[in-house]
C-alpha cells in the first residue's frame, strides 16, 4: 500500500478535507508514488519511531506537474505547457493546504529551492477526502478492568524458556 509522509502542519487540513492534493518530486528510482484508485496511508513522522498513520484515502489522480514562480507564476498539470494556468492560483494553493499562492511559493522556495527561473517539476497527487470513522465515547475503567490489565501484564512477562513451552 502506498504511503505519503507529511509534515505535522498538514495533518489537520487533510483530516478536515481542505487539503486534497500534494505535490511530490519524482522518486530517485523513477517509480510512481501511486496510481489512481490506490488506497494511500497518510503518515506523519515517516521513517522515525514516532511514525503514525493519521488517514487512509483513495487516490483520485496522479499527474505530471510543473509550477513556475516569480513573475511567471503559473502551474501546468499534465504535459501541455501551453495550457498552463495563470488564474486560480490561490484555489490551487488552498487545495494544497496553503492560504494562498504566495504562501505556497514561500514554502516551495524553502523546502525545494524553487523560485524565478527554477520551476518545480514533479507530480500532483489528488485524493478523495478521508472518511472519518466515528469513535465510541471512552469508557471509564472499573477496578475489575485494572486487575485484568495487571494480570495480562504479568502473564506477558515470561522467560524465554517459558515462551518456547507455551508455543508447543
Amino acid at each position: 500500500m502506498p504511503v505519503l509522509g507529511f509534515k505535522a502542519q498538514f495533518e489537520a487540513p487533510i483530516l478536515a478535507g481542505t487539503k486534497r492534493q500534494t505535490c511530490r518530486l519524482e522518486r530517485k528510482d523513477k517509480r510512481p508514488h501511486c496510481k489512481g484508485g490506490d488506497i494511500i496511508d497518510m503518515v506523519v513522522g515517516n521513517r522515525t519511531p514516532q511514525r503514525r498513520v493519521f488517514a487512509r484515502v483513495h487516490c483520485a489522480a496522479y499527474d505530471p506537474l510543473t509550477m513556475w514562480f516569480g513573475p511567471d507564476r503559473s502551474y501546468c498539470i499534465g504535459n501541455a505547457p501551453e495550457e498552463a494556468a495563470h488564474f486560480r492560483l490561490d484555489a490551487f494553493a488552498r487545495a494544497d493546504g496553503f492560504a494562498d499562492w504566495a504562501a505556497l511559493e514561500e514554502w516551495f522556495a524553502a523546502e525545494h529551492g524553487c523560485g524565478p527561473g527554477s520551476p518545480f517539476r514533479g507530480f500532483l497527487i489528488r485524493w478523495y477526502p478521508p472518511q472519518v470513522e466515528a469513535k465510541p465515547a471512552p469508557r471509564l475503567l472499573t477496578e475489575a478492568d485494572v486487575v485484568l490489565d495487571e494480570a495480562r501484564t504479568l502473564l506477558a512477562v515470561r522467560l524465554p524458556s517459558e515462551r518456547k513451552r507455551a508455543r508447543r
